[in-house]
């Protein structure tokens, strides 16, 4: 018999956001607040994805479930590892690696200099 490896992923969209303007420290010539005008995406749109264990389908269901919802709309993620129960390593580095575009994800160094 085949062990099914349990999805470890949960995702959905969470949230709108619209950036409200803020006030600049400088007054116009009537004595009033000029608005800053800022070049930010107006609305934010929130993807929660909930990693329950870094498995060995863990990188692709997260891929699948960061392309899913992009394609929904979303622009930043929220990413809950609470009650993650670890796993594997390699796993936890790859889904790591998705987020970090080609940065150190994680620096091995062992127990004595020589190492």
């Amino acid at each position: 018999d085949f062990t099914t490896v349990p999805n470890p992923i949960f995702y959905k969209l969470t949230e709108v956001r619209q950036l409200t303007a803020t006030p600049n420290e400088e007054s116009n010539n009537n004595g009033r607040n000029q608005v800053e005008k800022q070049n930010v995406n107006p609305t934010t749109i929130v993807g929660y994805i909930q990693i329950k264990s870094f498995n060995s389908i863990a990188p692709t269901k997260l891929k699948q479930a960061i392309l899913d919802l992009k394609h929904q709309g979303s622009n930043a993620f929220g990413i809950d590892i609470q009650g993650n129960s670890g796993g594997a390593f390699q796993s936890a580095i790859q889904c790591a690696g998705l987020f970090l575009d080609n940065k150190v994800a994680v620096n091995v160094v062992g127990m004595t200099a020589n190492d």
